[in-house]
């Protein structure tokens, strides 16, 4: 790997790096996950057969007391992890920013998902159940894939065009030699090429501008002054790491668009699932 790839590599770390915010919410939800398992261990750990005769069976039961609690904090966590979806529909307004409200997207649903575990006592005897609760566990793996793939998408760097203007002072006709290549490499728009055919034209297309960047540069380099050129070779380097990144951002788009629709499609089955399941319980005077 070359020192150009690892900058890269480290750029994206640093987007996918934790806030402090959600790191401690993230350590709070495992706090309230493993402070509810001491408090029924005992229980939890019993074959279904023999609970009802536990002295937790009356409490922890999910038709009973604290049981039927844990049900509805894990359904008012899930109706707040949908809020993300309302406040994207209003990005301008000042609401907070979209970081904030992605990080709670992220703790609500690892909450409603721990409190749906101590809710369903680790019995899933219903289909009804069963697919609510493999679909909650779906979207809450699929969102952490997400992350990965909203960190890969996002770009709050310096632009490429500046870059290339300032790399024209010491070398003139660079930038337009290198944006007439990079548009002659560009085929993003091909919607009907499958993912992974797109995704490989993709990273072709890095490796191509990564060696078009060099060689450009490298024939230029003689002109440029010699006092010049320690600064010149920065500037070039940085242009290299930005028409590379331009890409990986396209292939980050690319992936966020192929995976949406699978997230939504598990949040919704999880949506109509405990829907179903509030107005089973109703219905038979669980609640």
């Amino acid at each position: 790997m070359n020192n150009a790839t690892k900058l890269e590599t480290q750029q994206w770390l640093r987007k996918l790096r934790v806030e402090p915010r959600l790191f401690v919410g993230c350590v709070l939800v495992a706090a309230i996950g493993g402070w509810l398992w001491v408090r029924g261990a005992a229980f939890y750990a019993l074959p279904l057969s023999e609970r009802v005769e536990h002295a937790d069976y009356g409490t922890l039961s999910p038709s009973r007391a604290v049981g039927k609690n844990y049900g509805f904090a894990a359904a008012g966590l899930m109706l707040c992890n949908l809020a993300y979806l309302l406040r994207k529909q209003v990005p301008q307004r000042p609401l907070g920013g979209m970081r904030l409200w992605l990080d709670l997207h992220v703790l609500t649903g690892l909450g409603s998902a721990v409190f749906a575990a101590y809710h369903s006592a680790f019995q899933l005897r219903s289909p009804v159940a069963i697919v609510t609760f493999a679909s909650l566990v779906i979207t809450v793996v699929t969102g952490i894939v997400g992350r990965f793939f909203h960190a890969l998408a996002s770009h709050d760097g310096p632009k490429l065009a500046s870059r290339l203007v300032l790399l024209g002072e010491f070398a003139p006709g660079i930038p337009e030699y290198l944006e007439q290549q990079f548009g002659s490499l560009s085929r993003r728009s091909e919607r009907h090429v499958h993912l992974v055919a797109r995704l490989a034209r993709l990273r072709a297309e890095a490796v191509a501008r990564r060696a078009l960047v060099r060689d450009a540069w490298g024939t230029c380099l003689a002109d440029v002054p010699t006092f010049e050129r320690r600064y010149a070779a920065k500037v070039a380097r940085e242009v290299e790491q930005l028409a590379v990144r331009e890409v990986y951002v396209a292939a980050g788009r690319e992936l966020l668009a192929a995976w949406r629709p699978w997230h939504r499609l598990c949040a919704l089955t999880v949506l109509g699932g405990v829907l179903l399941h509030i107005g089973i319980a109703v219905f038979y005077g669980y609640v």
